[in-house]
């Protein structure tokens, strides 16, 4: 004979087997993740703390996306070509200097066209063509045996690198540096006057004082001041007959002496 005892006692029997079925359930599913995250050592057993399993200084709750490898963390430089992100930031070597063009160079290394595989340092040059295949920041001229930048029909000397159009001539060492035809002179304009003692490169006109600015070939003249201003061997005298004995200056030999005449 059933009594009410025995109904209630099958009915929370019943609620009991519900609520293990429904604990175990969901408990099996939540604890395999905790101890994946907290549970080092593998036994299984959960820390309760959030674990450093590689010792780098990184928990997973510090963002380390592998704590088992030390050279992965939040802290860490992503190694190019490594594949893999080792700063846990989410991007795989990025940043990295990357030989686009597969030439064996990449762009920090030295290649000044990473797009094209025949353009980087050391690359063969082809001259004349308008490209820098080697990355020396020039096309090479052709005809151009000495790399000066000129080529041997623009210059005096295909040789020597130190001998061009462009070069500075060194005075007197007997070498003409810039193909100018001749060796530049050493003579210097002391008064600054733009004429030298001496024909040379700077002025075929001669300079017969070179420590007066105002006395050079072709210098204005001051007549009668006994100062041969203009370099034609003879002060200028403002009367043509200064002596008065009837011949003038460029007739008479003195012409301060009435004396003397022809």
């Amino acid at each position: 004979m059933r009594t009410s005892f025995d109904h209630i006692s099958k009915r929370s029997q019943i609620r009991v087997t519900l609520l293990t079925w429904v604990f175990l359930t969901l408990g099996l599913a939540i604890i395999p993740s905790i101890a994946m995250a907290e549970d080092c050592n593998g036994d299984g057993i959960d820390s309760g703390t959030a674990e450093d399993c590689d010792g780098d200084a990184y928990s997973q709750d510090d963002g380390d996306c592998n704590d088992n490898a030390a050279t992965v963390n939040p802290g860490a430089i992503d190694i190019c070509t490594g594949g893999e992100d080792e700063n846990c930031d989410g991007f795989i070597d990025e940043g990295c200097d990357v030989d686009n063009d597969g030439d064996g160079q990449a762009e920090f290394g030295g290649d000044c066209n990473d797009g094209d595989a025949t353009i980087f340092t050391g690359a063969t040059e082809t001259c004349g063509d308008g490209i820098d295949q080697d990355c020396n920041e020039t096309d090479t001229i052709c005809g151009d045996s000495d790399g000066d930048g000129y080529a041997a029909s623009a210059e005096c000397n295909d040789a020597n690198a130190a001998i061009n159009p462009g070069a500075t001539d060194v005075c007197g060492n007997g070498i003409d540096e810039d193909c100018s035809g001749r060796d530049a002179s050493c003579v210097v304009d002391a008064d600054g006057d733009g004429y030298y003692p001496f024909n040379n490169d700077a002025s075929p006109l001669i300079d017969c004082n070179d420590t007066d600015a105002t006395i050079y070939f072709g210098a204005t003249e001051v007549c009668s001041d006994g100062i041969d201003q203009d370099c034609d061997g003879v002060d200028t005298l403002c009367d043509p007959d200064a002596d008065g004995d009837g011949w003038n200056f460029d007739e008479d030999c003195n012409d301060r002496d009435a004396t003397i005449n022809p």
